[in-house]
C-alpha cells in the first residue's frame, strides 16, 4: 500500500523534517506494534510517503491513529487554540499496489521526492519534460 500524509502546517519550525529521525522511529514503533512493515519511508518535508504491507486489514484502524496523533503530537507540541483545524490536511491518500511493475513506479515517484526534498533535483513543478531529470532517478535507484 502506497500511504501519503500531507500537511500545510509543516513549514518552518514545524517542518517533517526537522523532525525525520523522530517521525521514522515513531512509524516504526507503532508499525512493530500493529504488524505492519514498513517498506520505504519518505520525509518530503511538508508530506510523507510510505509504502507498506498489512498482514491483516483491522490493523489499518490503530496504525493510521498511532502515526498521524502520535507525528501531530510530536511536531506540534501544543495545539493552536484559534484554529478550528487540526495538523493534518485530510484524511490519508492510500493507494494499493502490487508486486512488480506498479510497486517499481512507486518506488521511483519515492526516489524522485526524497531527490527533491533534498535539493538534489529542481521541483516537478520547474520543471518541463519528465526527460529532464527520469536520468537522475535512474542514477540513484
Amino acid at each position: 500500500m502506497h500511504l501519503v500524509l500531507r500537511s500545510d502546517r509543516a513549514k518552518g519550525a514545524k517542518s517533517l523534517l526537522k523532525y525525520d529521525a523522530l517521525v521514522r522511529a515513531l512509524i516504526t514503533k507503532i508499525a512493530r506494534r500493529h504488524g505492519v512493515r514498513i517498506y520505504r519511508v519518505v520525509n518530503a518535508g511538508n508530506h510523507l510517503h510510505i509504502t507498506l504491507k498489512l498482514s491483516k486489514q483491522f490493523l489499518w484502524r490503530g496504525f493510521i491513529s498511532g502515526i498521524t496523533g502520535g507525528i501531530a503530537r510530536a511536531v506540534q507540541r501544543k495545539r493552536d487554540v484559534k484554529s478550528k483545524c487540526g495538523f493534518w490536511n485530510s484524511r490519508p491518500f492510500t493507494r494499493l499496489i502490487s508486486w512488480g511493475r506498479d510497486y517499481n513506479i512507486v518506488k521511483d515517484y519515492h526516489t524522485l521526492n526524497q531527490l527533491e526534498a533534498d535539493g538534489v533535483v529542481p521541483p516537478r513543478w520547474q520543471m518541463l519534460r519528465p526527460e529532464r531529470w527520469r536520468h537522475v532517478v535512474l542514477a540513484f535507484t
